[in-house]
């Protein structure tokens, strides 16, 4: 199985280190609410663990349908919710 990211706990300096392939083959999203920082494969999965409802992107929504274009940029259909670059950590 193919991995398309990996987060990092480092507890001694209290940082998490988040990283993604280089080719961004595989799906990496992730979100920071109130209640942390969340980090999925599938936003479906961050819409459920979050217990919040998320405004929609008009404009991420709008290239998406009008372009079927979804990849355009970080931003995804619900405000908040970002995808993590390729070939990037943090």
């Amino acid at each position: 199985m193919a991995c398309g990211g990996i987060a990092f706990l480092d507890r001694i300096a209290e940082k998490v280190l988040l990283s993604r392939d280089r080719f961004g083959i595989k799906p990496f999203y992730t979100y920071t609410g109130e209640q942390g920082l969340f980090i999925a494969s599938e936003i479906k999965a961050i819409l459920e663990g979050a217990c919040t409802k998320f405004a929609v992107n008009t404009e991420a929504a709008n290239a998406f349908l009008c372009q079927n274009c979804l990849c355009t940029s970080e931003t995804m259909c619900f405000k908040g919710i970002r995808e993590f670059p390729a070939g990037h950590w943090n």
